[in-house]
């Protein structure tokens, strides 16, 4: 990913990129400008907190209403709200803006230590921003129709079926993070069968607790079925109360073969147990 980040951006050439014209350009350059390049920081109006705060909402009732209209005949709440966080959440989020570019025009502190899950973050949130930017500029019906357009390939892959694979450990560390800057620690837990056809087992630690496990033929299915199951754990009010979470976590239940999918960690990652 690029590091983002040009302090003077083009924003003709920005505006031709995301494919709006504003009327009003100090929204846009709201919209791309970061906390931290912020000359005054307590200011609202000089940053895109605020506006990444109403894209959010915006966001998530044009998803809803598109969902609704398309197929609030066929399925029940749980599984609209299923494939909307499909479509809504900062991994689709921050591979739209990437899409659209907008890693070209984001204004931050151009900082070559800020970890990957920052600037991923970044992108994402910069995204919700320009949504409140077009809706403050126009109408819900604007925004609307933008938000629509640039989400096309995930809402067709609604459409024919063809769902997007669940990045459980993506849901689970995203949820966690909403609550605690305590990351949950995937280890290795066992390792059996012939060296042909090994299998591994996962087991997810938080707070220093035992959470889920899985396993599966590689280090990175097994993660992911110990991240769908600690989800599932999560459910229960109890558990998530004495570990400090106070909300549920999203809906997990898998579509198709999701839960073999990749999550792009490198299979050395997980340590082993300690003996």
């Amino acid at each position: 990913m690029a590091e983002a980040v040009h302090s003077y951006p083009d924003w003709v050439e920005c505006q031709q990129v995301i494919g709006y014209v504003f009327r009003d350009l100090h929204l846009l350059q709201r919209a791309m400008t970061h906390k931290s390049m912020a000359v005054r920081p307590a200011d609202p109006l000089s940053h895109n907190e605020v506006l990444e705060f109403l894209g959010d909402a915006v966001l998530e009732l044009a998803v809803t209403d598109y969902l609704v209209r398309k197929w609030g005949h066929q399925y029940l709440e749980g599984e609209l709200t299923k494939r909307r966080t499909y479509i809504i959440n900062s991994t689709v989020l921050t591979q739209v803006s990437q899409r659209l570019g907008l890693d070209r025009f984001v204004r931050t502190r151009p900082e070559k230590t800020a970890p990957e899950r920052f600037l991923r973050q970044l992108l994402a949130d910069t995204f919700e921003a320009l949504v409140g930017a077009i809706y403050l500029d126009s109408d819900f019906e604007t925004a609307r129709a933008w938000v629509l357009r640039v989400l096309r390939p995930e809402l067709e892959a609604l459409e024919q079926n063809a769902l997007p694979w669940v990045d459980y450990r993506s849901l689970l560390q995203e949820y966690i993070q909403a609550f605690s800057p305590e990351l949950p620690e995937y280890r290795l837990m066992n390792v059996s069968g012939p060296e042909h056809a090994r299998w591994f087992e996962i087991g997810i630690f938080y707070k220093g607790e035992l959470l889920g496990q899985g396993v599966g033929a590689t280090k990175k299915q097994a993660a992911q079925a110990a991240a769908r199951a600690t989800l599932l754990l999560l459910q229960d009010p109890e558990r998530r109360a004495a570990l400090g979470l106070t909300a549920p976590p999203p809906p997990v239940e898998p579509v198709g073969g999701v839960d073999s999918a990749p999550s792009g960690v490198p299979d050395d990652e997980y340590p082993t147990p300690e003996s």
